[in-house]
């Protein structure tokens, strides 16, 4: 994977979450403050300009509600 293909995965990974969190109704204050993250943190994340470690990855899934593989479950992402 060359750096084109990271970059372009992290957004995809951003626009997964962005949609999971629309999908509850969430705001990204909403989503920060239950899964224990901050807002801007979590908009750098949606952006793809973020690139969550597996700790912050664990407390989006449970924040959303979702087993962490379906934070990485969309065609686009797929290798």
């Amino acid at each position: 994977m060359n750096d084109d293909d990271a970059r372009a995965f992290i957004q995809q990974f951003g626009s997964r979450v962005r949609e999971l969190r629309r999908q509850r109704g969430y705001t990204q204050a909403d989503l920060g403050q239950i899964a224990g993250l901050d807002p801007t943190y979590l908009s750098g994340i949606e952006q793809g300009r973020r690139n969550p470690t597996l700790d912050w990855l664990v407390r989006l899934a449970q924040g959303l509600g979702v087993p962490l593989g379906d934070l990485f479950e969309t065609q686009r992402c797929e290798q």
